[in-house]
């Protein structure tokens, strides 16, 4: 039996929107918006989600690092490939941990990490 495990960032840049697609590439992921509903203040409203799946291998961002476009849909702020704030990654252990490694390979800033949960999302 596969060991399934969960891992999180926080505040996480790539720098550009090149690095994000370069790291989707090399494991196999491919991006997708997901709209997701979130109780927010006492009604519900969609929240988008970048989703990149692959068998064995999951992984979300809450703002899109391709287009710069932010996941709760902020008009008023300017979009920044390269972002993409909170990161959530589920799957099994061996391909989550070298997604994990690569991240932080990877990436130009990440505030914070939650080992063996998705903590930030």
């Amino acid at each position: 039996m596969t060991d399934i495990i969960d891992w999180g960032f926080d505040l996480t840049s790539f720098g550009s929107a090149q690095k994000f697609q370069d790291l989707l590439k090399r494991h196999g992921l491919s991006a997708h918006r997901l709209v997701v509903e979130h109780y927010d203040g006492g009604a519900y409203s969609g929240r988008h989600v970048w989703y990149a799946p692959r068998e064995g291998l999951e992984m979300v961002t809450k703002n899109n690092p391709l287009t710069g476009m932010y996941g709760d849909g902020t008009e008023n702020r300017k979009p920044e490939k390269g972002y993409a704030s909170y990161i959530g990654i589920t799957g099994e252990k061996s391909k989550v941990l070298a997604l994990v490694k690569d991240i932080k390979k990877t990436t130009k800033d990440i505030k914070d990490e939650s080992p063996n949960e998705r903590q930030f999302i």
